[in-house]
């Protein structure tokens, strides 16, 4: 639980060392995807979307450091490349939580819950680019973008 918000994920891999624990997720993503999906966010302003595999380690620590059933601390983790680069090394991509970072995560938990609660997800973003809002038009979901309003 994160705040009321009741979460379940997989983890790969817990490196454990005493009360110290790090995330580990394995990817089979491009380098280059690997490499964008890890950024840190460039602010701490919860409006701002978290790069996905950052916040999803972020979100396995965060969990750990809040579960009462054990008392690890947890602000380390790392995507592993499951795929080769150039060099035939598989490749890690470490990453390091702060308070604050865990703060903006935990905001991020709560937005997204008060947004499904409300079911304001089902507007969409209107963003362009945006891969759910052209995933909901491409398969027809689209019509849950319609305003009631309109015939």
């Amino acid at each position: 639980m994160i705040g009321n918000v009741s979460l379940k994920g997989s983890i790969d891999k817990l490196i454990i060392r005493g009360q110290q624990v790090s995330v580990v997720d394995y990817k089979t993503s491009k380098l280059s995807n690997i490499k964008k999906h890890t950024e840190v966010p460039k602010t701490n302003e919860p409006k701002d979307i978290p790069s996905s595999y950052w916040f999803q380690i972020g979100v396995y620590a965060l969990m750990i450091n809040e579960n009462p059933e054990y008392r690890w601390n947890c602000s380390t983790g790392a995507i592993e490349s499951l795929i080769e680069d150039e060099d035939g090394i598989f490749n890690n991509y470490p990453l390091q939580y702060t308070k604050d970072n865990f703060e903006l995560i935990r905001a991020w938990i709560m937005i997204a819950q008060d947004l499904l609660e409300s079911k304001e997800f089902l507007k969409g973003c209107g963003k362009e680019n945006c891969t759910y809002c052209n995933f909901a038009l491409e398969t027809g979901l689209a019509e849950i973008f319609k305003d009631d309003n309109s015939s």
